[in-house]
């Protein structure tokens, strides 16, 4: 029986000494403890050829700007989520730091701009609430009080306003309920949503201005620098989702007067209207994919030192083959995620043939599960193209939607060091199997 040691809101990672042990040690959540930081990270920033942490820390505690954006991109699986608790770690000395999962929060297959500000709005007032010592009165939150409840945007019903009396306690009550309903009424496909939408969107600005006015007074008591509100997973968001929130309507959430790092859809970086975007941002931070090759083709072995590195963190060399880890490496393409995937099936396959270690006939085996997996998120002639394009030239870095679908559905991967991009170890060899590519 597999040791299974996790659950999504709080699990453990225990390092594998045996085979039965391995599918629970490369579970791919990222390290957001302390002692799973200590115990598990591994410096990848030469690899990958930059060091988003630290560029982003300095950016924060250099700047003298109190309403900063930062841009966070990179691939899903790439490490994006384990990068930020360490940012988290290291700057939560100077400033309150204020993260969460948008997913969490808020229905990302039907998400419009209104649910962002209120997941954040949420978020503030569930950080107000928390802090009794901030020493808010009635005058901080009257006129944000008065925006709910007066105007009835949700319904006072679903918040109990029976319970609700004059005063302050009653009021900050009522919008700890708000954020609590209202985070339930974002992930439900519910008419209270629709409704709520049509209320706020022609008051949206007068949300953000009261928004403001809040985070104001939260700064103006806290003790170091002020609010840093860290939003993952909008990474994660469809192409028309995320072109809605960051291009159609990116100036209404811009005018939220706090800092901010948001997660960004690496495929939006090659959209048309992308340098618009980076105009009215701050900064824009890549975490670059660990290379196990070069432009040129050729093996880049510190990337393949690296993740041998994070392998060996989470589970003893001896339970592999050296040629079979090698060859699961190589075929990731520096994609965590895929790595964790083909080791995790590869473990299970060992356990079906009472192996107490992973071979390559386990290691092919995976591999080909992987790539057919990726075969079929081909979708047409006009992608094989691209990929045939990207595979000749890996510094073609064109702005068409075909290079954004690439990159969404990781058929592509995006690289660092000098900026250039390679086609999915997977996909070329699917192509070169299909005669598109030379052998």
């Amino acid at each position: 029986m597999l040791n299974i040691l996790w659950s999504r809101e709080k699990y453990m990672i225990k390092k594998a000494k045996t085979i039965e042990e391995v599918y629970a040690a490369f579970e791919p959540y990222p390290l957001n403890e302390k002692k799973q930081i200590n115990d598990f990270f591994v410096d990848t920033y030469e690899a990958r050829g930059t060091n988003a942490v630290k560029l982003m820390s300095l950016a924060l505690e250099d700047s003298n700007n109190p309403y900063m954006k930062i841009l966070f991109m990179g691939h899903r699986g790439s490490g994006k989520s384990t990068e930020l608790s360490l940012l988290k770690e290291k700057i939560q000395q100077e400033f309150d730091v204020i993260s969460f999962c948008i997913q969490d929060e808020v229905d990302t297959g039907n998400m419009t701009y209104i649910d962002f500000i209120f997941a954040i709005m949420a978020q503030i007032i569930k950080y107000v609430t928390g802090k009794p010592d901030l020493n808010f009165d009635e005058k901080d939150i009257e006129e944000l009080y008065q925006y709910w409840y007066g105007e009835e945007i949700i319904e006072k019903s679903e918040v109990d306003s029976a319970e609700i009396s004059a005063g302050f306690t009653a009021k900050l009550s009522f919008l700890k309920k708000i954020a609590l309903v209202g985070g339930g009424i974002l992930k439900a496909g519910t008419e209270s949503k629709r409704t709520m939408r049509q209320k706020i969107e022609p008051k949206a600005g007068q949300l953000i201005a009261l928004m403001n006015e809040m985070i104001s007074r939260i700064n103006n008591r806290l003790k170091n620098k002020g609010l840093v509100i860290i939003v993952e997973d909008l990474d994660k968001l469809s192409l028309d989702t995320a072109e809605s929130l960051f291009i159609k309507y990116r100036k209404i959430w811009l005018n939220l007067q706090v800092r901010m790092i948001l997660t960004f859809p690496i495929f939006m970086a090659y959209n048309s209207q992308y340098n618009m975007i980076n105009e009215d941002i701050d900064l824009s931070c890549m975490l670059s994919l660990i290379k196990v090759r070069m432009p040129d083709k050729s093996v880049y072995e510190k990337g393949i030192e690296t993740l041998t590195e994070i392998v060996e963190k989470r589970a003893e060399l001896l339970l592999f083959d050296t040629d079979a880890l090698r060859f699961m490496i190589e075929k990731s393409g520096g994609a965590i995620r895929d790595l964790f995937e083909m080791i995790r099936n590869a473990s299970f396959d060992a356990l079906l043939a009472g192996k107490q270690k992973i071979t390559m006939k386990e290691a092919k085996h995976v591999y080909s599960q992987l790539k057919s997996r990726y075969e079929r998120l081909i979708r047409d002639d006009k992608e094989v193209e691209k990929l045939v394009q990207i595979y000749g030239d890996p510094q073609l870095l064109t702005t068409d939607d075909t290079m954004m679908q690439l990159l969404l559905k990781g058929l592509a991967l995006e690289y660092n060091g000098e900026r250039w991009c390679g086609v999915h170890p997977t996909v070329e060899d699917f192509l070169k199997e299909k005669g598109k590519l030379g052998v």
